[in-house]
């Protein structure tokens, strides 16, 4: 048996490789574990998806498909985006942390991501940012 190296993901060949081993009974689903390093429910799942698939239709039904982008659960919605927006031109001077704790279901890192990717980052870029929008309200010192 290929001994691979600890890591998060293998490929589709690597996991059919892995279950033709254990079906041609050459190794336990506890030596496999071991071996990878993974858990006898992992290997189960990609069993079950391999037998309940078409021969020509394995290694598809292997493909790790992480969920990406806007599709993940976490993004950050494009209303909730215009909304942070909105805020940062009325309010340069908020913080992530200040905008975080002014709106629901998002957190700091949230927004600071949003932040980031608009280059709002730091303070002089949301003032800017607040001047072209043509709402510039400068914090009093």
């Amino acid at each position: 048996m290929t001994k691979f190296v600890l890591k998060k993901r293998f490929s589709a060949q690597q996991k059919i490789e892995t279950i033709r081993l254990f079906l041609e009974k050459k190794y336990s689903i506890a030596e496999i574990g071991r071996q990878l390093g993974i858990s006898r429910l992992t290997f189960y799942r990609w069993l079950k998806k391999y037998l309940n698939s078409k021969p020509e239709a394995r290694i598809l039904a292997l493909t790790d498909n992480p969920v990406k982008g806007e599709n993940h659960w976490k993004a950050v919605k494009p209303d909730l985006e215009k909304e942070i927006l909105k805020i940062v031109e009325d309010h340069p001077d908020y913080s992530s942390h200040k905008i975080a704790s002014l709106l629901e279901n998002v957190g700091n890192h949230g927004i600071y991501n949003v932040l980031k990717r608009n280059n709002l980052n730091t303070y002089e870029q949301r003032l800017a940012y607040s001047q072209r929008m043509g709402l510039s309200k400068q914090p009093e010192v």
